[in-house]
């Protein structure tokens, strides 16, 4: 009797685990995004580490793998293509109004959360995938990237660095008010250099 009743438990386990892995494998195909599938494989925890679960949920996990390679490939043509435009025009397209120096720090910190915040959660699977061929060729681009990124901000910020000492002592030592000798008139000399200098730093 024992032992009929312990094999009823252990079949009626592995019910309960295969509808369990069809609702898990149907709510990560609804999944719209990245993000959705990290909170799904939070939500479902250990449970996706049932065998009979993780059997059929690991075929999702290549799926992770190719929307984060999609994902950074369309990082790097972003950048591919506004360092194109900065070469054509000497700076790259930003929000209007936006200053170049800081309008163009805040764009590739932008781009560069897009990309990494899928990275470090795809690094922290406890899955074998994250150690595939794969994976490894994923983690190449991204690390290239990260550091043409990386070199972008730096390169940027020692050119302002570097103009805007010599620019704001200068100017910062005209007189604020001045004649203009045309007319005789008094009027404000506040120095476009100087303005453009507090924009990127206000």
């Amino acid at each position: 009797a024992f032992s009929h009743d312990l094999e009823q438990f252990h079949e009626g386990i592995d019910d309960l685990d295969r509808r369990i892995g069809r609702i898990a494998n149907q709510a990560f195909t609804d999944c719209n995004g990245l993000e959705s599938m990290y909170k799904l494989i939070h939500i479902f925890g250990s449970l996706i580490e049932r065998p009979k679960i993780r059997h059929d949920f690991a075929k999702k996990y290549p799926i992770i793998l190719q929307h984060i390679e999609h994902d950074m490939d369309e990082a790097k043509e972003i950048f591919d293509q506004q360092m194109d435009l900065q070469e054509e025009t000497g700076s790259i397209q930003l929000d209007r109004n936006m200053p170049r120096v800081a309008g163009s720090l805040m764009w590739a910190e932008e781009l560069k959360q897009r990309y990494t915040q899928p990275m470090e959660q795809f690094r922290a699977l406890e899955n074998e995938i994250t150690q595939t061929s794969d994976a490894k060729r994923v983690e190449d681009k991204y690390t290239e990237l990260n550091q043409l990124v990386d070199r972008f901000i730096e390169e940027l910020y020692k050119e302002w660095a570097a103009n805007v000492s010599e620019a704001s002592k200068f100017n910062l030592n005209q007189h604020l008010i001045t004649r203009n000798p045309k007319n005789q008139l008094i009027q404000l000399n506040f120095h476009p250099q100087l303005e453009t200098v507090l924009r990127e730093v206000r």
